[in-house]
């Protein structure tokens, strides 16, 4: 018997979905009342990939060409989300501080 990436695709899922529900990005996104562009989502996206392979060695699951998490996996996501609003925060702090460099001149 040959196995299709599809058919394998398909199986992790099935796996995957039977041991703790299925969340998306963009639904943790809402449910930590964030507000994120369509290329943060991608980003993050991105970013969690690398986190999930560190973590399983190996790629997440997919269904139709995307990333399938659970939420035994809202750790992950929750570190990536928390990694970048502090990149932001840093750079809005930066921004602050030189914006105050340049009035006390």
């Amino acid at each position: 018997m040959t196995c299709t990436s599809a058919f394998v695709a398909e199986k992790s899922y099935a796996e995957v979905s039977t041991v703790a529900p299925r969340i998306t990005i963009s639904e943790r996104c809402q449910q930590l009342q964030l507000n994120c562009t369509q290329s943060k989502l991608l980003d993050v996206g991105r970013k969690l990939e690398q986190l999930y392979v560190s973590r399983y060695n190996e790629k997440p699951p997919q269904q139709r060409g995307v990333n399938v998490y659970t939420t035994a996996n809202i750790d992950l996501i929750d570190q990536v989300f928390i990694n970048q609003l502090v990149k932001e925060n840093e750079k809005l702090r930066k921004d602050l501080e030189l914006k105050d460099a340049n009035i006390q001149r």
